[in-house]
């Protein structure tokens, strides 16, 4: 048969199944979520838009909450928001059963180790998933972390796919631990979801957002988000750009995280940033508290390299700064001594921030 016989013989591609059967298909993928899902398998997301009267045009808003009653307050705070439920791990993990998906177990491979760029990479491989975490060679602390994971139908086909996290998209409690348990996780629900043919974004794909403050605020009339164009506009106002700004941020509240300031940080930190003046006439925030007037350095500089346990952490900052424990543990943003990584480290941040 010639080449052009055979183009005239071949046929197209076409469904396997009815359109009939395909709906019902649907419908028993809808059952079965119905049926074994509940609020718990799901994080809500609360998404609306909002008027920026700083820059003078809408902008987008949204809170993720991990209990559906908070979301549906949240909702309730703002007109035409949209409430929308994401499935998290457990949902896949059930379904999948049902549909007989073959899927991997983490913490079950050999790992192996070496150094790549200044960092000290740790290769986990298991049967059916590949996790590669960077590490920093000094505090063996994980910076982050990408898997690669495999699942199989009944059928035997095959599905692949990838997840990744870093430490800087969200407060770790554990990061040896939770960087490569998020990136295993995307990659799972993600191979799950494909495997399943009905799936949407889940839920640990969504970064973590802290709940937003909808109603205004008593003394500037303003919600989060207002605060948050209000700060950016007098931080351009006074020249700071992004790094500026955040380190103007820790020198008020030490430990706390921009993203998850409260309504009440915001508010202080846009009064601090609108009247640069007032700083040194209120020695009543945070940084003041444990430092001092900025500025201030120490009388005798301490080579840092002498600081070799928390022990001398501890009798180092109490000597130089004057700091108790509980004062240190909060410059360095930590609740518990034994979870600072590196006492070197912890003593030239508070060194930094009383500089």
């Amino acid at each position: 048969m010639n080449q052009e016989n055979a183009l005239a013989v071949r046929k197209p591609d076409v469904p396997l199944v009815t359109a009939q059967e395909a709906a019902d298909a649907w419908q028993q993928y809808l059952a079965l979520e119905k049926s074994i899902l509940d609020d718990s398998d799901y994080t809500w997301s609360v998404e609306w838009e909002w008027w920026d009267k700083q820059q003078e045009r809408a902008r987008a808003g949204r809170a993720t909450f991990k209990v559906k009653e908070k979301a549906l307050a949240c909702q309730a705070d703002h007109a035409g928001s949209v409430l929308t439920g994401r499935k998290k791990k457990s949902a896949w993990v059930k379904l999948s059963k049902f549909y007989g998906l073959d899927m991997p177990e983490t913490g079950m491979g050999e790992a192996s180790f070496q150094e790549v760029a200044g960092f000290l990479v740790q290769t986990e491989r298991g049967d059916s998933y590949v996790t590669v975490t960077w590490l920093d060679p000094k505090t063996l602390v994980a910076i982050k972390a990408s898997s690669r994971v495999v699942v199989r139908t009944p059928s035997g086909r095959t599905f692949v796919d990838r997840g990744g996290a870093h430490r800087n998209e969200r407060g770790f409690a554990q990061e040896d631990h939770d960087i490569p348990a998020l990136s295993f996780t995307r990659a799972l629900c993600r191979a799950l979801a494909r495997a399943i043919g009905y799936g949407d974004e889940a839920a640990e794909d969504v970064p973590e957002d802290p709940p937003p403050n909808a109603a205004a605020d008593a003394k500037t009339g303003m919600t989060r988000d207002e605060l948050r164009s209000a700060i950016a506009e007098a931080a351009k106002a006074r020249g700071l750009a992004r790094e500026g700004l955040i380190k103007e941020f820790t020198l008020l509240y030490p430990g706390v995280e921009p993203l998850r300031a409260t309504h009440e940080q915001l508010t202080a930190f846009l009064q601090r940033l609108r009247n640069p003046a007032q700083e040194s006439a209120q020695p009543q925030d945070e940084f003041t508290q444990i430092f001092g007037p900025p500025g201030a350095a120490q009388s005798n500089k301490r080579d840092p390299t002498t600081i070799k346990n928390l022990a001398d952490l501890k009798r180092a900052c109490l000597q130089d700064f004057g700091l108790q424990e509980d004062a240190v543990l909060r410059a360095t943003g930590y609740s518990r001594w034994e979870d600072i990584p590196d006492a070197q480290r912890a003593y030239e941040q508070v060194a930094a921030m009383r500089a």
